[in-house]
């Protein structure tokens, strides 16, 4: 914390300890240092005045591709997303819940399209495709 070592951790080795087989790790906090650092404040997360536009998304994955990427995509496209939530995958599609909110007004379904959009565009080089549904551009 601040440049303080306040723990440490590693693996024993195994002729050390005496183990013969497995594997044996260890610890130690330094609480001293830590309630130096301990504070009874708690920051609450802001909210929002203006209700949120929520969607499901169900996208193709591509073989060997992790969805951490489409995760972090999606994310980061806009500070309109407020939420990205993963629902489930079944036969390398996977469904994710996004939420869209602004803290100074409420936004329109053409935003949220424009936004959407942008996320498609951006996935596409990865492999990543919409699964078409109603009601989607």
């Amino acid at each position: 914390i601040n440049k303080s070592v306040i723990g440490q951790i590693g693996k024993l080795f195994p002729r050390v300890m005496g183990i013969t087989d497995g594997t044996a790790y260890a610890g130690q906090l330094n609480m001293t240092e830590i309630f130096k650092h301990a504070t009874k404040s708690f920051t609450y997360p802001q909210l929002s005045n203006y209700p949120p536009i929520i969607e499901d998304l169900t996208l193709k994955r591509p073989a060997g591709k992790y969805l951490g990427e489409a995760l972090s995509v999606i994310k980061n496209i806009s500070p309109l997303v407020r939420n990205v939530e993963y629902l489930g995958e079944y036969q390398r599609f996977v469904t994710l819940r996004v939420t869209y909110q602004s803290f100074d007004r409420s936004l329109t379904q053409e935003e949220v399209s424009v936004i959407r959009k942008d996320v498609l565009k951006k996935l596409e080089p990865f492999g990543w495709k919409l699964k078409l549904t109603a009601g989607l551009e």
